[in-house]
């Protein structure tokens, strides 16, 4: 599971894309736990959003504007991965 400590950021906003049916939909409740960790970071400002469709996610980031997004976390399987 992913932890991030208080005293290693400050303010940074993520951008968190979430494939909600990786793994046959097997993995959803293991990608809301990572979600709900992340936001219960008050350091951390955390944009979500979930693929609708294949290569959903590489047009996601092509599509938004990521100049103040210090970091992106693509959450779901291989094919997410690949996309990004």
């Amino acid at each position: 599971m992913l932890k991030i400590k208080q005293n290693e950021v400050m303010n940074l906003k993520v951008l968190l894309i979430i494939n909600p049916k990786a793994g046959r939909k097997r993995l959803t409740k293991e990608l809301n736990e990572i979600e709900a960790n992340l936001k219960k970071n008050k350091e951390l400002e955390i944009v979500t959003m979930y693929t609708k469709k294949e290569f959903n996610a590489e047009a996601i980031i092509k599509s938004y504007d990521l100049s103040d997004i210090g970091l992106v976390i693509l959450c779901g399987g291989d094919g997410i991965l690949n996309e990004g």
